[in-house]
């Protein structure tokens, strides 16, 4: 509700500007684009308002799509670090699911579950560890 109120108080004045100056300036204008010759390329009659509010909006249009331009790279390396966020997230997340695998196996103190853990193949009797034995 709140911004509803204050779009009200911001545009309202804005509104009863424009309208303003565009009964101020109904005056007729000539727009002529002249050719590399003199002679006239494109010619209109206009009012004024309508070429000064057309003149802004295309600056705005202008300015808007230089400034998404120049913010392109810093797009670019958010979009980038989001990959590499999401990339860090699930190593981290495999680390601490091994970490777990680990811990349960030295609870349990046996060999296999530690190589398994590990990734790697169960580990075999060593026949002459025995003989010393």
């Amino acid at each position: 509700m709140t911004k509803r109120i204050i779009a009200v108080l911001v545009l309202l004045p804005v509104a009863i500007i424009v309208v303003a100056l565009s009964l101020a300036n109904r005056q007729p204008v000539e727009l002529i684009i002249p050719n590399f010759d003199g002679s006239a390329l494109f010619s209109a009659s206009l009012p004024l308002f309508a070429v000064v509010f057309v003149t802004l909006f295309l600056g705005l249009l202008l300015g808007s799509l230089g400034t998404w331009l120049r913010q392109a790279r810093y797009r670019r390396a958010a979009e980038t670090g989001k990959v590499e966020a999401t990339k860090a997230r699930r190593d981290a997340e495999k680390q601490r699911q091994r970490a777990e695998q680990m811990s349960k196996a030295e609870e349990n103190n046996s060999a296999n579950e530690r190589a398994a853990a590990l990734g790697l193949p169960a580990p075999t009797p060593n026949p002459k560890n025995k003989a010393a034995a």
